[in-house]
């Protein structure tokens, strides 16, 4: 049977015993995609942004488990996932975090980062403090290059980091949230050099 969003299953393992990590995990986008490599066989590292969310990821760990063990026939090892609370505006914090959840489960090793977690923030211009667009800037970008150099002694050789970001860098709106184009306009800044 084919594998769709709605009859997941365990897929080719080419991605077994390789580890990953996945920020904003705990929900949308940044779940299917920590869902997706786990069903590859990618032990997951699934960043949240409290201690509250990280019942998302318990509840993630709990899927990944029953579709091992239910949709298993060739009886794959299934995936480790863990998860740590990773607050993008605190840049020092999170990168800390980080690196030590993937000392302490994944030996120091990463092969894949997707950085998917973003911080939005949508007001009126008019509303818009300096600390409004520190916030912005600091979870959007800064945090999100600071991760990479921290994590810059524990890639392997052949890793991947997959930086995600949306349209609205491009989409003009009358109160456009100012969190998304930050990040947006940073990262496609580097891609057209």
């Amino acid at each position: 049977m084919k594998h769709t969003l709605s009859n997941p299953s365990v897929q080719e393992q080419d991605l077994a015993g390789k580890f990953a990590i996945v920020t904003g995990a705990s929900r949308g986008l940044g779940r299917g995609i920590a869902f997706h490599l786990a069903s590859r066989g990618s032990n997951i590292l699934a960043t949240c942004s409290s201690e509250t969310s990280l019942k998302n990821v318990v509840s993630l760990q709990e899927e990944i488990r029953l579709l091992y063990q239910e949709k298993n026939p060739q009886n794959h090892a299934t995936p480790r996932i863990f998860g740590v609370v990773a607050p993008l505006t605190e840049p020092s914090k999170c990168c800390d975090n980080i690196v030590a959840a993937v000392k302490e489960h994944f030996s120091g090793t990463v092969n894949i980062l997707v950085q998917n977690a973003a911080l939005q923030e949508t007001m009126p211009i008019e509303a818009i403090d300096d600390g409004h667009v520190r916030r912005m800037l600091t979870g959007n970008i800064s945090t999100a290059v600071q991760l990479i150099q921290a994590l810059l002694p524990h890639f392997v050789p052949d890793s991947r980091i997959v930086n995600i970001s949306s349209e609205g860098a491009r989409q003009s709106q009358p109160a456009p949230g100012l969190g998304g184009c930050s990040g947006d306009a940073a990262w496609d800044g580097e891609d057209n050099r």
